[in-house]
């Protein structure tokens, strides 16, 4: 297992990507700590990890709010040690017109799209840096950056927030010789389970200790 020896923290893992991710990280003997705005879709998924023989904890987790991530944050290192993978977990979509778009929905596709995965990096290589074992930070996202559809503007917006974001960052990281790692994968609705699996694990093992502010599009060349 290549992964025996670290700790992820999972986001969003009431969605089928976010699970995904976690139990790939599981079955390569990650111990995994999931969040989830539900406390209780959280806790199954922390369960299922377990009932494989996997090591896992969970908490309930606004992350668009910095103090429930600090709470999380402590609690998993607490219980599991400190984070050396996290894995932003995908962002909600809402296909609408900017016209028909409510300023409250669009601040909370904001909050839940750019805001939780900033404030993900943020703690998360906080957290790396004290540790001092360097780590590796993945979010998920969508392909609306580079493929606009109709009624998709603030898909497009978060997506292309949190590309460039993740690449200013993993330049930050680079910058400061931290030893963290920060990428992008790129999902669509087709994108199978195996496939995420496997840019999961690629981007959080040995394989890819030298890519960072890189991203790996799963779209079956739906963005070409």
């Amino acid at each position: 297992m290549k992964l025996s020896d670290q700790v992820a923290f999972v986001t969003r893992v009431g969605t089928a990507a976010g699970r995904t991710a976690a139990l790939a990280l599981a079955r390569e003997g990650a111990a995994v700590f999931v969040t989830d705005a539900s406390a209780e879709k959280a806790a199954a998924v922390a369960a299922e990890i377990v009932r494989r023989n996997g090591k896992a904890d969970s908490a309930g987790h606004d992350i668009t709010n910095e103090a429930a991530w600090e709470a999380a944050m402590a609690t998993a290192k607490a219980g599991l040690g400190a984070p050396t993978i996290l894995v932003n977990g995908p962002p909600d979509t809402l296909k609408q017109s900017i016209t028909s778009l409510s300023l409250d929905d669009f601040r909370r596709a904001e909050a839940i799209n750019i805001t939780g995965p900033w404030l993900g990096l943020k703690h998360a290589i906080l957290a790396m840096r004290e540790a001092g074992k360097g780590g590796s930070i993945m979010t998920l996202s969508t392909l609306a950056a580079k493929r606009p559809a109709n009624g998709s503007a603030t898909n497009t917006a978060a997506a292309g927030g949190v590309r460039i974001m993740s690449r200013a960052a993993a330049l930050e990281c680079g910058n400061q010789s931290d030893g963290i790692r920060i990428n992008l994968i790129e999902l669509t609705d087709a994108t199978p389970d195996d496939e995420l699996a496997g840019a999961v694990l690629f981007f959080a093992g040995p394989d890819a200790r030298f890519a960072t502010g890189s991203e790996i599009t799963l779209g079956a060349g739906v963005s070409s």
